[in-house]
This record gives structure tokens, sequence and C-alpha cells, in this order.
């Protein structure tokens, strides 16, 4: 099958490419730069987007593309909003009317972290301009498509490809290099190894009598602070070392959502198996 993977140059990016090569499958990697292996191009010009979708003839598309950090949706939330909102329903919208399988990946930021375990049919309430426009965008794909995926995983882990950087590789890079690390005691995820999160959307990809909200977070409610530790005893690294904080110590407890741990009953339902950490 070829599938198309819009962001396939980021962190988790990279792991969905290896995915679908582990599978057979075509890999049809498009980013916003020109990055090796990838078709560069504006996602957000729906002309640009529709000849690359009649050109290349994808049959699934895996939409990964969006601004993710906090930050910058913060800082430039007119950008925000063009990638993660209209750039997602243009693409909603030629899936649709190209006939492709649509797996949306999307973010637990849609919560407000004010209790953990969210179901997919919980109550959104997002903190920040991340997660509203990445529920503004899910709501317009559902719409535009409502026969599409949509998948919100929890904080994802892993080493990221050279050059891209993830919260796994800066945590490990400290550690190594002896460097300050302080971890919060009152920030709750339920970590995801990107490797799962690439099965899970792939396996989504083949499955096209699937669709609506899915979660997708590990089988631990953990803090970052204990995320750190079990990274540094996994990777053989004193954990003593490691500070602990809390959000308001370190001025960053605004639009910080505190629990945002996901129930991924709904997805190991469909799909037969449970995700992992990717701490241990």
């Amino acid at each position: 099958m070829k599938v198309a993977v819009s962001g396939a140059s980021g962190f988790l990016g990279s792991y969905v490419k290896s995915e679908l090569n582990r599978r057979g499958h075509q890999a049809l990697g498009w980013s916003r730069r020109e990055y090796p292996g990838c078709t560069a191009f504006d996602i957000a010009r729906s002309d640009q987007l529709e000849e690359v979708i009649k050109t290349q003839k994808p049959e699934a598309l895996i939409h990964l593309a969006a601004i993710s950090e906090v930050a910058q949706c913060q800082n430039s939330p007119a950008l925000a909003r063009k990638i993660n909102v209209s750039a997602a329903e243009k693409i909603a919208h030629l899936a649709a009317r190209y006939g492709l399988r649509l797996v949306h990946v999307s973010t637990n930021q849609v919560f407000d972290g004010s209790r953990g375990g969210w179901r997919e049919d919980d109550e959104t309430n997002p903190l920040n301009i991340y997660g509203e426009t990445k529920l503004s965008g899910e709501n317009r794909v559902l719409r535009a498509f409502p026969e599409a995926v949509i998948v919100r995983p929890c904080l994802i882990t892993g080493i990221a490809p050279p050059g891209r950087r993830s919260s796994t590789s800066d945590i490990l890079d400290k550690l190594r290099n002896g460097a300050p690390l302080k971890m919060f005691t009152d920030e709750t995820r339920s970590p995801v190894a990107a490797s799962d999160v690439a099965r899970v959307v792939v396996d989504l990809a083949e499955k096209p009598e699937i669709s609506g909200l899915l979660h997708c977070g590990g089988d631990e409610a953990l803090t970052r602070f204990e995320m750190a530790s079990r990274l540094a005893e996994t990777g053989g690294y004193d954990r003593s070392r490691i500070e602990t904080a809390t959000r308001e110590e370190m001025g960053m407890h605004l639009n910080r959502p505190t629990d945002l741990s996901l129930d991924s009953s709904r997805l190991r339902k469909a799909l037969g198996w449970a995700p992992r950490s990717g701490l241990n």
C-alpha cells in the first residue's frame, strides 16, 4: 500500500516511515522543508497538496505535520491555526474527495489536566493555544471526513533521529554530560513509546473500518521526575543527580495541564494490543 506521511522528517515521522517500510508498504514522505526521502511543499496550500496527491496517488495518509511546541503556538497563534486547523481541514476534504484512508494524529493537550485517566468522550477544555488549535483541527477533520480516525497520543518517548529532538534524548544527553537536570513532580503523563505510536497509526491505516477518536498512552501514569528516573536506571546513570521541582518553582505553571494521563482501553480493544511507555 502507498501511504503518505505528512511531517515525515520529524521525530515521530521517522518512526512511522520505518514501521511502514518494515511491513512492506511504500512510504511517501511529505515535509515542509527539503529533507532526504521527502517531497517538500507547503501543506497549508490546497493547490500544492492536491497536486502531490494526484501525482503520487497514495491510498492512505497519516497526518503528523503540526506546530507542536506549546511555546511556539503561544507566540505565533496565527501560524498554529494555519497548520493545526486550516491545513488539517484541507487534508480531510482532499482525503474524502480522493478516497484515501486518513489517520490524523492529535494530542492529549485538548484536556485541562484537572484529573487523569482521560477517555475519548470526556469533556475537552484546552489550556493553551496548541491544545485549542489541535482540538479545532480534530473537529474540522471529523466534519469533513467522518470516516477518518483520530489518535491522541500522550507524551511520546524515544531516541530522536539526527537533527531532531525528543524529551528522551534531551534527558539522556544531560545525564550523559553531567548537566543540571530538574524534573517536575507535579505533572503526570502516561508516556508512550514512539515505536508503539508508529505501530498504532500504521495498524489504523490498514484498518479502514475503524473511525473516530482513540487515545494512545502507555500503561503507566508517571510524573516527569519518575520518567527521568526510569530512564536513568535503564541507561545506567546515577538517578540521584536528578533534582525535583514543581512547575511553579520553575515559573512554568501557566498553560501546562497537571495530569494528562490517558485511558487507552478503547485502542487496546480495537487493535488487540497495548502500547508501552518505552522507558525500560
